[in-house]
């Protein structure tokens, strides 16, 4: 029974992993390994992609000043994770503070709610373009 309960679990983080690759296809800024069977998920960004200049408009004032606090004088996809939570409230984990020297994030596959999950990928996909365009 337990047994039959991990290939469950197992699957399931399968095909929340192909629905978080999915949603990068097509994005050249970053590179995605789909995860086996852990419920998380790296992504990176290709050196050079992302600077100190880039930014996410962020609605709230209050919001903005504090991120823009935050921002000073840290790595480039801290400063990404920290723009896209201010604008999203989408929280990723950056790479560097994983004491790696690739830039990006992880992500967890942990959503149940199938639009939730959804929204939060498209919204994350989104928001690389817009900070990269910026």
């Amino acid at each position: 029974r337990y047994a039959d309960h991990l290939k469950t679990r197992e699957a399931m983080f399968d095909k929340r992993a192909d629905e978080a690759v999915a949603a990068f296809e097509g994005c050249d800024a970053v590179i995605v390994n789909k995860p086996g069977g852990a419920f998380y998920m790296t992504v990176m960004f290709h050196d050079g992609t992302l600077n100190n200049h880039q930014t996410l408009p962020i609605e709230n004032p209050k919001v903005k000043a504090r991120i823009e606090e935050l921002v000073q004088n840290v790595s480039p996809d801290k400063r990404f994770v920290y723009y896209l939570m201010g604008a999203t409230g989408i929280v990723v984990v950056p790479l560097t503070g994983f004491q790696c020297r690739h830039e990006g994030f992880r992500i967890t596959l942990l959503e149940t709610d199938h639009n939730k999950r959804s929204y939060i990928f498209r919204t994350l996909r989104q928001a690389i373009d817009q900070y990269l365009q910026s």
